[in-house]
């Protein structure tokens, strides 16, 4: 580990009170998170460290009986956890800057759909801002077996409650991509013989309005393609990009002007 002049730090790599060990780390532009599991599993905890100096910030441990499996944010510092012996997922939990934790989102009160694999930052359909989580709910069991519905939600990271839900529309399943220029952008998948579109959504709002219908001649292969793909906008660009278990013959990366 290094800081930020370029001088590597001379520091025990995890928590050594313990004899832990660091399961990994994720930085942005000004923190550092490392995440330390120990031995047998009874503690885990999430460390910010300063990269400038190298000294932690704070330590947050695990609850009992809790294992720390993603992160999605390192400025706020908000984690994914597993608390039960199923293995899946099954929180998310804000960190504020004193290592405090301010909410713990049940993933199972929306349903919310956050999907993760083993590394630390694999998981998608989120979206966190300075104090929000974006995520979409699970498909609504009511709805036409031939149009698949769901709502995009907004919870506030300090409270853990609803700010607000919205469905951005009734004809399509719509999952959170990105910030652009302060308002939430969404993607509402192609089904039921139309192409996709972009949403924005206003963040205090989240009344929705379309950004962007995708192309209607490539509506079959966006179709085919989101079932193994994830959304990403970058540089005024959508994407879809296939996940590592994309089926052969599916298109690797489709990019949308």
């Amino acid at each position: 580990m290094y800081t930020a002049d370029g001088k590597q730090l001379q520091r025990p790599s995890g928590n050594s009170f313990y004899e832990c060990e660091e399961k990994g780390m994720v930085t942005d532009a000004s923190r550092l998170l490392v995440v330390d599991s120990c031995p047998g599993g009874e503690r885990n905890f999430v460390r910010r460290i300063n990269p400038g100096t190298g000294v932690d910030d704070w330590t947050w441990k695990a609850p009992e009986g809790v294992q720390i499996a993603h992160v999605l944010s390192v400025d706020p510092a908000v984690i994914v956890v597993n608390a039960g012996e199923s293995g899946e997922v099954t929180d998310v939990i804000n960190i504020d800057d004193k290592g405090r934790t301010t909410a713990r989102i049940s993933l199972s009160q929306g349903p919310y759909k956050v999907e993760c694999t083993l590394q630390l930052t694999s998981c998608q359909g989120y979206v966190v801002d300075d104090r929000t989580l974006y995520v979409s709910t699970a498909e609504d069991p009511e709805a036409d077996e031939e149009i698949r519905t769901n709502k995009m939600v907004a919870i506030d990271l300090r409270t853990g409650e609803r700010r607000w839900d919205g469905s951005g529309g009734t004809d399509g399943i719509t999952v959170p991509v990105a910030m652009r220029d302060g308002e939430l952008l969404g993607y509402r998948t192609a089904q039921g013989g139309e192409s996709g579109r972009l949403l924005t959504f206003d963040v205090k709002t989240g009344k929705s309005a379309v950004l962007q219908r995708l192309p209607a001649q490539s509506r079959e292969q966006e179709e085919s393609a989101v079932i193994t793909s994830a959304p990403y906008y970058w540089n005024d660009q959508f994407y879809l990009i296939a996940r590592a278990s994309g089926l052969p013959g599916d298109p690797v990366v489709m990019a949308f002007r």
